[in-house]
């Protein structure tokens, strides 16, 4: 088992070299996706960082509640996040990367670097736990502290 980081509310991390970060949008009933990258669309990643941060902690209070309040420290920790605020920058914007990577013969376009992020404890810890933007499931998003 891999010790916790000590974590903070503000932290720089960086996503691992093999991965990388997908975010991406795509609209209801559409199956073209737009994938941002914050080379190039840094608000809009920023934007899709923050909706999948708030999306994973709503799914961690429905599938692992006590976990939730645990973490958060209060007794409705869904509606709690809804309140806080969570910040994101790229603080090297020259080293970010964009990369290609095939998962199940799709081609998905993420990015890798380092982000830092300004949210409470629970939210550091879920980045921890779960990594960052989508396709985490498939092994991108891995996140490391500096």
């Amino acid at each position: 088992m891999i010790e916790a980081p000590l974590l903070q509310d503000q932290m720089t991390w960086r996503i691992h070299p093999r991965g990388g970060v997908v975010t991406a949008l795509s609209e209801l009933g559409q199956k073209h996706r737009v994938e941002f990258v914050p080379t190039s669309n840094p608000k809009e990643t920023i934007e899709c960082l923050e909706r999948n941060l708030r999306y994973k902690w709503s799914a961690v209070c429905k599938r692992y509640p006590k976990k939730a309040l645990l973490w958060s420290g209060v007794d409705d920790p869904e509606t709690w996040l809804k309140d806080q605020k969570i910040q994101i920058a790229f603080p090297e914007p020259d080293k970010l990367r964009v990369i290609t990577t095939q998962i199940n013969q799709t081609t998905v376009k993420g990015w890798k670097g380092t982000v830092s992020i300004t949210a409470p404890l629970a939210v550091q810890r879920l980045i921890w736990s779960c990594g960052l933007g989508q396709k985490t499931a498939c092994g991108l998003g891995f996140a490391k502290p500096l």
